[in-house]
């Protein structure tokens, strides 16, 4: 009874509970769902059972001769509808993937172009400095070297030094391993 049942659940009747019967005897409304069409396939998705459902409803109006002219428009007016739908998704999909290909593509060569640019001004500035340089030490050689030129000569001579120190450091693997195993003696 209702006075046995919970606050919250609801007492009234459901969509899926059996009719005993009708009180109103007139023509029914309700679209009955025909014999041999009341099977549910299985594996159905909603997708699926929507149309099945809007199939079987629209075979009965037919049968009936309810269809108006509007509902037949309606009819037409879906199945175009559904495919201008799937076009234009299929469409922005494709858009998509092409903006996709496109971005890819357009970094890969931005990335490959600025590599061959920054060589070239590497290349470039390499070249420039050394022949700075060759002129600077060939001025001095000469003894009409300017300020610039005896600076551009002390600045060559001490990253050559800097660079000398740092090969004839330890590399990391040399450390560790004297860290390590520096105490042993080689027959250990």
């Amino acid at each position: 009874s209702a006075a046995d049942a919970t606050r919250f659940t609801s007492t009234g009747p459901y969509a899926g509970s059996k009719f005993a019967g009708s009180q109103f005897a007139g023509r029914s409304t309700i679209v009955r769902l025909p014999e041999d069409g009341g099977k549910v396939p299985e594996g159905e998705t909603p997708a699926q059972k929507i149309a099945r459902l809007r199939a079987m409803a629209d075979k009965q109006k037919m049968l009936r001769n309810e269809m108006s002219t509007f509902d037949k428009v309606i009819l037409r007016g879906r199945v175009w509808a559904d495919r201008a739908h799937r076009f234009t998704v299929y469409c922005l999909l494709g858009l998509g993937g092409m903006a996709v290909v496109l971005g890819a593509v357009s970094i890969v060569d931005m990335a490959i172009y600025s590599r061959q640019k920054r060589l070239e001004y590497d290349q470039a500035n390499k070249l420039a400095y050394q022949t700075a340089l060759h002129n600077a030490i060939a001025a001095k050689e000469a003894g009409v070297a300017s300020e610039e030129a005896l600076e551009l000569i002390r600045h060559d001579a001490e990253v050559a030094a800097a660079e000398k120190e740092f090969q004839e450091q330890p590399s990391l693997w040399a450390r560790t391993k004297m860290r390590l195993f520096g105490n042993l003696r080689k027959e250990e």
